[in-house]
C-alpha cells in the first residue's frame, strides 16, 4: 500500500483543511436514464479529505489536485428528470461545505413519427 503523506503529517499534527469552493461542473447536465459517469468539479480549497455531495449524499470521489475533483455518478443518480444539487464537503478542523452548483437532468430523448 502507498504511504498518504498528508494523512499521516495531519494525524501528528492538526493541519486546518481548507474551505472548498466550486467554480464548475464538467458536465454539467444529463440525459434521464442515460449511464453511469465521471463528474469533474473544478473550485479551489480541495484536499485528500475532500469529498463530493449529489443532493447531500456523498459520492466516490478522486482528488486529482487541489483545484479539481472527479466523482462517480451513478446511473440511479440520473434516473429522473430534473435536477441536483452538487456540493464538496470537507472535515473539521477548518474546511466546511461549498456552496452548491446544479446538476441538470435532461428528458430522454424521444421518436415522434411523422
Amino acid at each position: 500500500p502507498r504511504i498518504r503523506l498528508f494523512e499521516a503529517l495531519a494525524f501528528l499534527a492538526r493541519v486546518p483543511n481548507p474551505v472548498p469552493r466550486i467554480t464548475s461542473l464538467t458536465p454539467d447536465r444529463a440525459r434521464a436514464g442515460a449511464p453511469a459517469f465521471s463528474l469533474t468539479i473544478d473550485g479551489s480549497g480541495f484536499d485528500a479529505f475532500s469529498v463530493v455531495r449529489w443532493n447531500g449524499s456523498p459520492r466516490p470521489t478522486r482528488v486529482v489536485s487541489a483545484r479539481q475533483l472527479i466523482a462517480q455518478i451513478a446511473a440511479a443518480d440520473i434516473a429522473s428528470v430534473g435536477s441536483a444539487l452538487v456540493s464538496v464537503s470537507t472535515p473539521a478542523p477548518g474546511g466546511g461545505t461549498s456552496s452548491a452548483l446544479s446538476f441538470t437532468i435532461d428528458p430522454p430523448p424521444t421518436l415522434t413519427p411523422s
